[in-house]
């Protein structure tokens, strides 16, 4: 017998019910009871997540579940442990568990890996995805996204629907467009000016080519990003970035308007941006940033309208209750953002990225308009950082979400990832800082008695030692890949193959800590025999296998900008010597 109470719009869904029937078939069941209390879109995210499953000996299955989404996880959970006792209540205690992934930088992730990606955080009961975007180019009105085509994302939108899984895009529509003030003469006048003529630099990109706000011509550019984001995306959220726009702080900009209020300037076209929002019937959501990392921009949160979301970011391990307290005392919802920390290094800092996913967990109890976390997964310095070893986090997220307790792991291969996860004594993008950064005018120039002292305290550190214990590490991880059962066997595959190319440029980076320590402080005690043409070498050898191996499941164009950072760090060495 099978019942069905206020479930009337079930078989919409083809996907679930396809799923439902798969996997009640793997059970005995004499009569199966569904009672849903909301039944709305299934990938919108309204109410909170709880479902119940009672299954009693005579096989009576009842399934009560808060919106259909539940009902997907609930099935979910049948077949996960079809050969335990799956009698369960589950409830959320956050409306929003969402993942940002960056698909402008770096390496872009293919078709196949995207879908691959959302099954998994369908599996790990995140409701929300949102796709970080800087546009490449403006053509006719029309943004474009290089490895990234429009038909593309109505693609994944569906898919990621049938995973109870929304898609939000996270668009740049005012600051971080290197691209756009790099490439269209006619928005070239802002203050960053002087940064439009010269090589690019990862910091220039981060820290620089926000557009103006007072030229007219701006408008156009960003009333294009928006049109794109409304018209290709479905979720009633719109993302719309405006997070540190570093240029109107700058001396030039400050002359040029005259000494007047930056914040007022920065409101007014913030609150454009909005209002344009709201006029397409969507929900603006802006980075917060700019407001609580800035005294002098506090007085915005009176002046803004309450439909705006506010993402909230602190990426440290114990982040202070201070700026989420402030939005929340406005009344704003916010969704309080962490990072799985894999951005700026080869590996992932697994265990301080948990210490910050569980402080804002807890934080967020504090709060009366929090709705939910995110985690975020950032393309800075090149994107040579792994995507998959950030799904781990996310992993932790959802035990969080839902009261469970995270079963203790003594896998010998997972024990052995961890102790790769700390051994990058130096992040790559540090070696880029420290080249870039003595270019770079006054106001960015390192502390030289700083990075001095770092090196010198690497002095010691026996980099050879080093290298082979990784290497070695990764080998047994390759050799014994069948024992990792803590990833999906897709992502295990991507894993292996990146960890095989990490290793070398593990090797590479030390070598050229070495060489900076030796040739820029002469620290003549430092011994490395490696010549700069078999450098230059071991650079393109490096870029090219990751170019290839990563073929199927990347589009790594723009690592062209991290190769070509490397050799440029190498001709500076040697000058230097």
């Amino acid at each position: 017998m099978y019942r069905e109470n206020n479930l009337k719009y079930y078989n919409k869904y083809e996907f679930l019910n396809e799923l439902m029937v798969e996997n009640f078939n793997c059970i005995l069941i004499n009569d199966l009871n569904i009672q849903v209390q909301e039944v709305d879109e299934y990938d919108e995210v309204k109410t909170i997540d709880e479902f119940s499953i009672d299954y009693t000996s005579d096989q009576q299955l009842t399934i009560k579940a808060s919106n259909l989404r539940s009902l997907y996880y609930a099935s979910n959970y049948i077949k996960e442990n079809l050969e335990t006792n799956f009698n369960k209540k589950l409830k959320s205690s956050l409306l929003v568990r969402s993942y940002l992934l960056d698909i402008s930088r770096g390496k872009i992730p293919k078709e196949n890996f995207i879908r691959n990606l959302l099954f998994y955080l369908s599996s790990q009961r995140i409701n929300q995805v949102y796709f970080y975007i800087e546009p490449n180019s403006i053509v006719d009105g029309e943004v474009w996204l290089a490895g990234f085509e429009k038909i593309l994302i109505r693609k994944i939108i569906e898919f990621a629907s049938k995973f109870a899984i929304e898609i939000i895009p996270a668009v740049s529509s005012f600051s971080h467009l290197y691209d756009l003030t790099t490439k269209y003469k006619e928005i070239q006048d802002t203050t960053a000016v002087k940064y439009l003529n010269r090589e690019f630099y990862f910091l220039d990109r981060l820290n620089h080519y926000t557009l103006d706000p007072l030229n007219d011509n701006s408008w156009k550019y960003t009333k294009a990003i928006l049109d794109f984001a409304t018209e290709n995306f479905k979720s009633k959220i719109i993302n719309i970035g405006c997070d540190e726009p570093y240029d109107l702080y700058t001396k030039e900009f400050i002359r040029k308007v005259k000494f007047a209020d930056i914040g007022e300037i920065y409101f007014n076209y913030v609150n454009k941006i909005i209002n344009y929002i709201l006029e397409k019937n969507k929900e603006p959501m802006i980075w917060g940033h700019a407001i609580v990392d800035n005294e002098d921009n506090y007085f915005i949160l009176e002046k803004l309208d309450k439909k705006v979301k506010i993402a909230n970011c602190n990426y440290h391990s114990y982040p202070e209750l201070k700026q989420f307290e402030l939005v929340d005392r406005n009344g704003f919802e916010q969704i309080l953002c962490g990072s799985d920390l894999t951005f700026e290094n080869i590996f992932s800092s697994y265990s301080n990225a948990s210490l910050n996913i569980l402080s804002l967990y807890n934080l967020s109890k504090r709060l009366s308009f929090c709705k939910g976390l995110m985690v975020t997964h950032w393309g800075d310095f090149g994107h040579i950082n792994s995507i998959i070893q950030g799904l781990l986090v996310v992993k932790k997220f959802n035990l969080l979400a839902f009261n469970q307790e995270r079963p203790k792991i003594n896998d010998e291969s997972w024990l052995i990832y961890l102790s790769l996860c700390h051994d990058e004594v130096i992040p790559y993008s540090e070696i880029i800082r420290w080249w870039e950064e003595e270019k770079l005018e006054p106001e960015y120039t390192i502390n030289k008695e700083k990075r001095t002292k770092l090196f010198k305290e690497l002095s010691s550190y026996d980099s050879a030692q080093s290298i082979s214990e990784n290497s070695d590490k990764v080998d047994w991880l390759i050799k014994n890949k069948y024992k990792i059962n803590w990833l999906p066997k897709y992502f295990v595959g991507v894993l292996l193959e990146e960890l095989d190319i990490y290793k070398e440029f593990l090797y590479l980076n030390n070598i050229l800590i070495l060489k900076i320590k030796k040739h820029y402080y002469s620290l003549k005690h430092v011994i490395e025999e490696t010549d700069f043409i078999n450098l230059r070498k071991m650079v393109n050898d490096t870029f090219d296998k990751f170019e290839s191996k990563l073929d199927n499941y990347y589009n790594c164009g723009e690592l062209g900008n991290l190769r070509w950072a490397y050799l440029k760090l190498i001709n500076t060495i040697e000058k230097i010597g």
